[in-house]
């Protein structure tokens, strides 16, 4: 039985809650935390669940991007807990609110960011096209990229 640390082929589902840090690992020569994706196929769904844009069609010419409408429910159901929190001073709802902000920044805000600044280059440069309305879950908003505008 070896003590050390555990590689990416020996993490499994049936190993124990400890094992979910390995979903984030700091990179040795950038310093930056990326999603891994190896503990196992259930939080890969959760992962995708809460992501705020995903690849939905993918193409030489093009690729479209779908936003979770989830994500701006999250947004603003959090600063409407906060406003009650401060509003009515019941500190440990306000403190609640802050605290799901924090997390909502955290694993979606910031993940989000570079497919985000592809869009709206795109956008800018009239290269991409968007339908549908980002409160809709019958009909999210979808971004449709040229491929030239997500390689550079």
């Amino acid at each position: 039985m070896s003590h050390g640390r555990p590689t990416g082929s020996s993490l499994t589902p049936s190993h124990s809650p400890e094992c979910a840090i390995a979903l984030l690992v700091v990179s040795r020569h950038s310093g930056r935390v990326r999603y891994t994706g190896r503990l196992s196929p259930e939080m890969d769904d959760i992962y995708t669940m809460i992501r705020a844009y995903r690849k939905i069609e993918e193409s030489d010419a093009s690729v479209t991007y779908e936003y979770n409408t989830v994500c701006s429910y999250w947004l603003y159901a959090t600063v409407i807990v906060m406003g009650i929190g401060y509003g009515f001073e019941i500190n440990p709802v306000f403190y609640l609110g802050v605290a799901v902000l924090a997390l909502y920044v955290a694993i979606v805000y910031f993940p989000a960011l570079n497919d985000a600044r592809k869009i709206k280059a795109a956008i800018r440069d009239s290269e991409g096209t968007i339908s549908g309305s980002r409160w809709s879950f019958s009909k999210p908003l979808r971004v449709k990229v040229d491929r030239k505008r997500t390689t550079e």
